[in-house]
């Protein structure tokens, strides 16, 4: 969990978002209890208890321990901006909080970093997506979330595995090791875009998955032609080919 002061603001708004939603939405799995400095979620899968006011000074980590994805918090910010890092006309988004277990580390590093920072690593990022995901993120209303999935095929089933092992903000790629598609996990990650209607803030909320086998399944491909597959797939993504 990290996070910086102007973030609060944002922070809060979460944090009462999910103590509203949640145990209208899945009574069967939250309860609230008390009010005001009493107050308590119960978290029925478990039986535990969290009185909200003992993190009245990072909510964001409540949220964190009270739903299973992965929460970010990004503010706008204009190049006058004295908090804003380096980058291009297009880093308009910095990360401001985050509790995150599944889809990064290195979570001080990336505090008050803007999208290309965080994305280096990904493909094309910086020369085709920047500029576009920057531009989604400035049009989200508050009345209509925006959602995303990807998938990718790695060769570990741990869960806070890095898809990417190369050094943080860097953009070069490390061939991977070949795996048989025996061995291979296929990681799904579904992620939502909201923004906070007072802070503006946007706030994404990330789930990843992970399905052991799943190429040697997929319609019914021999092991050998699993490998195959998983090779061509991972080919563009590693050297950046094109292919007619």
């Amino acid at each position: 969990m990290v996070s910086d002061p102007k973030s609060m603001h944002a922070q809060s708004e979460c944090l009462d978002m999910l103590l509203d939603y949640l145990p209208k939405r899945h009574p069967e799995l939250y309860r609230l209890e008390g009010s005001g400095k009493s107050l308590s979620i119960i978290v029925l899968s478990t039986a535990e208890a969290l009185l909200v006011s003992d993190y009245q000074h990072c909510p964001l980590e409540l949220c964190g321990r009270i739903v299973q994805e992965d929460l970010v918090i990004m503010r706008r910010v204009d190049p006058e901006d004295p908090d804003k890092e380096a980058g291009g006309a297009a880093d308009r988004h910095v990360m401001t909080a985050a509790s995150v277990v599944f889809s990064f580390g290195d979570l001080e590093a990336r505090l008050g970093k803007p999208l290309s920072f965080l994305h280096a690593p990904v493909p094309g990022f910086e020369q085709e997506l920047n500029v576009l995901v920057n531009k989604a993120l400035d049009g989200i209303p508050v009345e209509r979330p925006l959602w995303r999935n990807n998938w990718d095929l790695v060769s570990d089933g741990q869960i806070d595995l890095p898809t990417y092992e190369v050094p943080l903000g860097s953009s070069q790629q490390v061939p991977p090791t070949p795996v048989p598609a025996s061995e291979r996990w296929l990681k799904v990650e579904y992620q939502t875009f909201r923004r906070l209607p007072s802070s503006q803030a946007v706030l994404s909320l990330c789930g990843p998955s992970w399905s052991h086998q799943a190429m040697c399944k997929y319609k019914g491909l021999e092991s050998e032609q699993a490998s195959q597959w998983c090779a061509f797939l991972a080919c563009p993504m590693v050297s950046g080919q094109e292919y007619d």
